[in-house]
């Protein structure tokens, strides 16, 4: 099996060949898709993210779960080796530069728990495991808020080519309760390790 790292640079080089037309494609067929195939309470604090890299693009997926009435949050990681913080998201938010290289709403927008948290990834198994860029800010937020009582859904976002056999796992790697792909919704017996 490879190694994590090996696996990241393989996934990110394959990822970055995704042409415009199939990425603006995958956007718009995943948040035309999803509200048909998620079931969600009303007003649920959805945790999405803002892409990078040629991850799965949220954005298209934002604006529409905004216009249903859910409250979209996005994650920031403040504190080092510690969980994610979600702050609030609308299409009037002007988002601004993290450590990360990515967007996050700016620290006036009200922080807020997650429902469901949706994570990118770089690659995922047939178990449900993930393999993100190696932070393990997911891994630390997921585990944070189940031992807090918290039932929160966990849901990867990927294109159908970074699903893997196997993946190897650490002990504090968190499972998918399911990933979203172009090609539909797989769920996962929610479960560590």
């Amino acid at each position: 099996m490879e190694t994590k790292d090996a696996l990241r640079e393989k996934m990110k080089a394959r990822r970055a060949n995704v042409s415009e037309h199939d990425y603006e494609a995958v956007e718009h067929l995943i948040a035309r898709r999803f509200p048909q195939v998620v079931k969600l309470p009303p007003k649920c604090a959805i945790a999405l993210y803002w892409p990078i890299q040629n991850e799965v693009n949220t954005k298209a997926l934002a604006f529409s779960l905004h216009q249903m009435g859910h409250l979209v949050i996005m994650p920031v990681a403040e504190v080092p080796d510690g969980p994610l913080l979600f702050r609030q998201w609308t299409p009037l938010v002007t988002m601004i530069d993290d450590k990360f290289g990515t967007k996050v709403p700016p620290p006036n927008q009200p922080t807020y728990s997650p429902g469901l948290i949706i994570a990118p990834l770089l690659a995922f198994d047939q178990s449900g495991n993930r393999l993100g860029f190696g932070g393990g800010y997911y891994d630390r937020t997921i585990t944070d808020l189940r031992a807090k009582g918290r039932n929160i859904g966990y849901m990867g976002l990927g294109y159908s080519f970074q699903g893997v056999d196997e993946l190897p796992i650490g002990e504090h790697d968190q499972k998918l309760d399911a990933i979203m792909s172009e090609k539909g919704v797989h769920s996962f017996k929610r479960g560590n390790g």
